[in-house]
């Protein structure tokens, strides 16, 4: 297999690997950018780049453009989204990000929706698309399309970074994304799909906890998801010319204790016990000195 491509559509950001002529790290490559979606195209922009999708004759804008523009966002949280004119819209600006014409395309679903018979309508809605791009493209979908549980790229992961005997084992996995919290279980390198599910509890919820946070404290709202970050990063920021302050320390140990109850419930009700649990995804990043039992 020489060009493959895999996509991440997340709520919060899409990201993609792909690899031409193989997988060799001088020609594999990443590329990142907003889940953002819409109907909405100005008639004029200061920005360069507008690419837009048709999709089914419906036209989008997407990523850095849309968020730009802020009107009619798509909410990529509903559960139709996934299949939808504006999910093959984000699909396809993918492709012309990285790969227009890849041999094999790898997806991944929430495991909340995964299952055997979604896998089977979304790759027919998927083939049966008439995509095309503004700079004339049609883009053209590959014959081969893989769909994955989001979370499983963890797993796969895992094993690739020198733990092949763990493919062998029980894994738990925890996807800490955006705005979810997923949760999925291998056997013996078999996904079981009776275990996987999908929780509000993803990055999401510190930034409303550093909003609510600073609302109470200081009696303004924080807007931006970069002034959050950097709360949590430094504990202080200055806007404006004013210096703003929050004990984020407190914030981070009210979320790990919420996740902390989540995955012991999670691991209690395996269908049998795990060997080892592995956490994943952007949101790893702030499990610290969680109070946990395994």
């Amino acid at each position: 297999m020489k060009n493959v491509l895999g996509l991440d559509l997340g709520y919060g950001y899409t990201k993609s690997f792909f690899a031409l002529n193989g997988f060799s790290e001088d020609i594999s490559k990443y590329d990142i950018f907003p889940t953002a979606v819409t109907t909405y195209i100005p008639k004029s922009t200061f920005t360069a780049n507008k690419l837009k999708v048709t999709v089914n004759g419906d036209t989008y804008m997407i990523g850095e453009n849309a968020l730009r523009e802020g009107v009619g966002l798509i909410n990529t949280r509903r559960t139709d989204f996934v299949g939808s004119g504006a999910y093959l819209a984000v699909m396809a600006y993918a492709f012309s990000r990285t790969i227009k014409d890849p041999e094999l395309l790898v997806l991944g679903l929430p495991p909340g929706q995964f299952s055997k018979e979604y896998v089977t309508s979304l790759k027919e809605q998927i083939n049966s698309a008439e995509i095309r791009t503004s700079d004339g493209s049609n883009i053209r979908l590959p014959e081969i399309i893989k769909i994955i549980p989001q979370g499983a790229g963890i797993f796969f992961s895992h094993i690739q970074d020198g733990n092949e005997a763990d493919f062998s084992r029980k894994v738990a996995i925890i996807d800490i994304g955006f705005y979810t919290l997923d949760t999925l279980f291998f056997v013996k390198g078999k996904y079981v799909e009776n275990s996987a599910k999908s929780h509000p509890l993803g990055v999401s919820r510190i930034h409303e906890l550093v909003r609510k946070e600073f609302q109470l404290k200081y009696k303004n709202p924080l807007k931006d998801r970069d002034t959050i970050e950097r709360f949590l990063r430094d504990s202080k920021v200055n806007l404006i010319g004013n210096d703003y302050e929050l004990d984020t320390k407190k914030i981070m140990r009210s979320y790990n204790d919420e996740v902390a109850a989540l995955i012991s419930n999670y691991i209690e009700e395996l269908p049998s016990e795990a060997d080892l649990l592995i956490a994943g995804g952007g949101g790893a990043q702030f499990l610290k000195d969680m109070p946990i039992k395994y």
